[in-house]
């Protein structure tokens, strides 16, 4: 009787992967020799499809500003080329401006930029409408009420209105109150009080709210025109002339009296009866006069090329 030999415990053989070698060592043979008599043994089908990782070295350099992305095709000179999708464009952004999407420099954050925007959403106009509306109905409302009083206000009495007429001041066509020409108070022309004017024969007057002073033209004489006063009353026509003759009266009517000048004298007359209320010598190359209400005024001029002008003060007592 055989009896069973107890067998001792080992390592589980290793589990075979197709492809892959267990010696560590040794070259693995893709064909090795087959026994005597046998068929060669074939190669593992496995080991082919086992691959290995590739090793590859730094990735390109990322060009620089200016730089083109294409080396040995850029240009010698000029701007760079395009850059190639995935690439930073070059020299953008520009020196000290942000990256895009930050505003320009010295607008704040949020501040509105140059370039296309969204339209703004349309606002409502229903409160203008309302507004102008309101307006123009206070408008019409007022030109009615107007009418209505015109027409409510007017008596039937009232006289049909002239057209083009002054309704307020003149209801009824004017008329001239009173009419003076030169010829009715024995002379050829009426000229101005002043100096010059009156020299060269130009119309003007001197009046208050009473009476209008004016010189009236006589005929030639050998010493030149004679010239009167003539004061008229503006209120009633009535008119007075002063019987001396004159050159030219102050500009002004003070108190109811004008100073004038004639045959070398200064006289002072009273505008409202045409008297005579004082007179004093005055220079006879004296050229023009002025009057304030105290005093009268006069000015003459020197010979020689500085042409000096002199001013003097008279008063119905003498000269000062």
């Amino acid at each position: 009787m055989i009896e069973p030999r107890a067998v001792r415990p080992g390592p589980e053989p290793p589990t075979a992967v197709p492809g892959v070698s267990l010696s560590k060592d040794v070259a693995s043979d893709p064909a090795p020799p087959a026994p005597s008599g046998g068929i060669p043994a074939q190669p593992d089908p496995y080991a082919a499809t086992q691959s290995v990782p590739t090793a590859y070295g730094p990735g390109p350099a990322m060009p620089q500003p200016g730089q083109s992305p294409y080396p040995g095709m850029a240009p010698t000179s000029g701007p760079p080329g395009p850059t190639p999708p995935g690439y930073p464009t070059a020299g953008y952004p520009a020196q000290g401006y942000p990256p895009g999407g930050y505003p320009p420099p010295g607008y704040p954050p949020g501040a509105p930029q140059s370039g296309w925007q969204p339209p703004q959403p349309r606002r409502s106009n229903t409160k203008a409408y309302a507004i102008t509306g309101i307006a123009l109905a206070c408008v019409l409302a007022l030109v009615i009420g107007g009418v209505v009083w015109w027409k409510t206000s007017r008596s039937p009495d009232d006289p049909e209105l002239v057209a083009g007429q002054l309704t307020g001041s003149f209801p009824t066509t004017p008329s001239a109150a009173w009419r003076i020409d030169s010829a009715s108070v024995g002379g050829e022309a009426f000229v101005s009080v002043l100096s010059q004017e009156s020299q060269y024969r130009t119309g003007g007057a001197a009046h208050d709210d009473d009476t209008l002073v004016t010189l009236v033209s006589g005929p030639g004489t050998a010493d030149g025109p004679t010239r009167r006063v003539l004061g008229v009353d503006v209120e009633t026509g009535g008119r007075w002339i002063f019987d001396k003759p004159v050159t030219s009266c102050s500009p002004s009517i003070v108190d109811h009296t004008i100073a004038c000048l004639g045959d070398a004298t200064a006289y002072f007359i009273d505008t409202r009866t045409g008297q005579q209320t004082g007179a004093a010598p005055a220079p006879a190359s004296a050229f023009g006069i002025a009057y304030n209400g105290k005093a009268a005024y006069v000015r003459t001029f020197g010979g020689g090329a500085g042409r000096s002008v002199t001013f003097q003060k008279i008063t119905p007592s003498g000269t000062e």
